[in-house]
């Protein structure tokens, strides 16, 4: 339903008032957006400037278009580093829209606001990052490389994140792991280096590669490559990933294990052959990833690996745009797509899940396929601490419908058990 216009304007004069707002009523960039059409852009910078810790990607869509006279209003407030991080959220994400503006427009970027994109990765952990990427894409590609170079020079994990506004070399690459080399890999609140790592794309692969290759690079980069490699999907990688599923480590093991199940079919000839390698632990993992390539049980779990890769483009998009915005919309979508929805659903929503819960899985309440997807992400994706525990509790809530695909986990080499399957569904 649209805001009426009366309605609208009566909102935004209240929230123009300087009198502060009733007790604890808090003015989040989301409320915003009905709001957006009616108010002139000097307002709409005005009322951003009074929600409280706006998120990048909410900012870019309240502040849509990204015109001339958008790019005036934000200029004229002059935007400005404090060196305090919660004063310079504001700061930076009208500073960004600008440059992003400009970007668009075809204009050169002035000087002024490079300093912005610097503090901007040296900001709060965080998972959004298109409003970034745009802005530094508006950067000739020699002053985007300088600056993110800097940045992860600097052990920026945020830098990570935007790697793939780079054409990226073995400087890059290697400043890239000495990063991701540095984070604990169980602080649950921190964006995971492996979904930056990943951002390098193929072009990353083989630097990712030379860390299996060292003798003793560390469990949290050796974890935190295997998990990109995961998600970037290179088949190259295959052989790599056997032999690290012989790892004394268990996580290590465990990352190389799920890296292997996560590239289902095209992993077949290196899986294949660890089948008959010498090493023990290597035969078990490879075991048991044909008995999902082939076993007849496992035959549930690979409709539900190939719905989810057949899913187009457009569907992606449309839950993508649904996801934290529109619930009903969201559920409406999972209802048509099927479960392969709901493994992209987790794919996108290491933010929404914050709160405890998959979104939108209510709306496959008796479905038998549902926990099925859902031990095919327990099986194939790096997730954390948080969200991995989601992923659990939605699959014990499927009650009955999880012993089989929860049978199949605990089948698992005693690497993967120990990192991959939360206790409360390990059988007694």
């Amino acid at each position: 339903m649209t805001l009426p216009p009366a309605v609208a304007r009566a909102r935004i004069e209240r929230l123009l008032d300087p009198t502060p707002l009733p007790e604890r009523e808090w003015v989040f960039v989301p409320s915003l957006y009905e709001l957006a059409t009616h108010a002139t852009p000097a307002e709409k910078v005005t009322l951003f400037l009074r929600a409280t810790t706006p998120r990048h990607d909410d900012a870019l869509r309240f502040f849509e278009p990204l015109d001339d006279a958008l790019v005036a209003a934000l200029t004229e407030r002059a935007p400005r580093i404090t060196g305090e991080r919660l004063a310079d959220l504001h700061q930076v994400i009208m500073a960004l829209v600008i440059v992003a503006a400009s970007g668009r427009a075809g204009r050169e970027v002035p000087a002024r606001w490079e300093p912005f994109l610097a503090r901007d990765l040296g900001l709060y952990d965080r998972v959004d990052f298109a409003l970034t990427r745009e802005a530094l894409r508006a950067l000739d590609p020699a002053r985007r490389r300088a600056l993110v170079l800097d940045s992860l020079k600097r052990a920026e994990v945020l830098a990570l994140h935007v790697l793939d506004t780079l054409d990226g070399d073995e400087e890059v690459w290697r400043a890239a792991l000495a990063v991701a080399a540095g984070v604990d890999r169980e602080h649950e609140h921190r964006p995971t280096t492996a979904q930056g790592l990943a951002r390098g794309g193929a072009a990353m692969v083989p630097a990712l590669l030379g860390v299996l290759s060292q003798p003793k690079p560390g469990v949290a980069l050796e974890v935190a490559a295997l998990d990109a490699l995961a998600l970037i999907g290179a088949p190259s990688a295959a052989e790599a990933l056997v032999a690290a599923t012989g790892r004394s480590s268990a996580a290590v093991a465990a990352a190389a294990t799920r890296a292997l199940a996560a590239l289902g079919e095209a992993a077949r000839p290196a899986v294949t052959a660890g089948a008959r390698a010498k090493k023990k632990a290597v035969r078990a993992s490879c075991e048991w990833l044909l008995q999902l390539l082939d076993a007849p049980e496992a035959e549930a779990l690979r409709r539900a690996r190939d719905a989810h890769a057949a899913l187009d483009e457009a569907s992606r998009a449309r839950l993508a745009a649904a996801l934290g915005r529109d619930h009903m919309a969201l559920v409406a979508t999972l209802k048509e797509l099927g479960v392969a929805g709901i493994v992209e659903v987790i794919d996108r929503a290491t933010r929404e899940m914050a709160h405890g819960r998959v979104p939108g899985v209510e709306a496959f309440e008796g479905d038998p396929a549902l926990p099925w997807a859902l031990a095919w992400v327990l099986a194939t994706r790096p997730l954390g601490a948080q969200p991995f525990g989601c992923v659990g509790y939605a699959l014990r809530a499927t009650g009955d419908g999880a012993k089989a695909p929860v049978a199949l986990l605990w089948e698992r080499p005693e690497a993967i058990r120990a990192y991959g399957v939360p206790w409360e569904l390990r059988p007694s």
